[in-house]
């Protein structure tokens, strides 16, 4: 197998790894039936903790721009990593896995602080973009794996 192959598959399994975060945690939302993940302890009041309307836009702007901005900034990382002659293949192809599933953590953060998975699945979905990117400006070396 091409180093490019297992570059390709590990961007796919961080995307799949990406999705299967995302599937879950609607699968709780669905579970939970809406109601707010954060709810304070009965001696503060016992009332749901959330944002409202704008704070909710602020902190989406927030995080997805910090999921786009990272996009050149890991990929120039790992274009430096793949020209390397003394790093392991396996920390290029699990930087590149873990740099496509980060966008569900961003996702989870959303989530967590605002309860809304609808704009959380955005910001997942920025794996996409990721794995994208990797695959056209990252060119790991083309020789087989000895």
């Amino acid at each position: 197998m091409t180093r490019r192959t297992i570059w390709t598959l590990a961007g796919v399994i961080g995307l799949l790894l990406n999705a299967g975060v995302m599937l879950l945690l609607i699968l709780w939302d669905m579970a939970r039936a809406g109601r707010p993940i954060i709810v304070l302890p009965p001696a503060l009041g016992g009332e749901p903790w959330a944002l409202g309307g704008l704070a909710q836009l602020v902190v989406y702007l927030l995080l997805l721009g910090l999921a786009l901005a990272e996009i050149p900034l890991m990929t120039a990382g790992l274009r430096v990593l793949a020209r390397s002659e003394t790093r392991a293949d396996w920390i290029l192809h699990g930087g590149n896995l873990a740099f496509v599933f980060f966008s569900a953590v961003y996702a989870l953060l959303f989530i967590v602080i605002t309860s809304r998975l609808d704009l959380a699945l955005t910001i997942a979905g920025t794996g996409v973009l990721r794995l994208i990117a990797g695959l056209i400006w990252v060119r790991p070396h083309l020789t087989t794996d000895s």
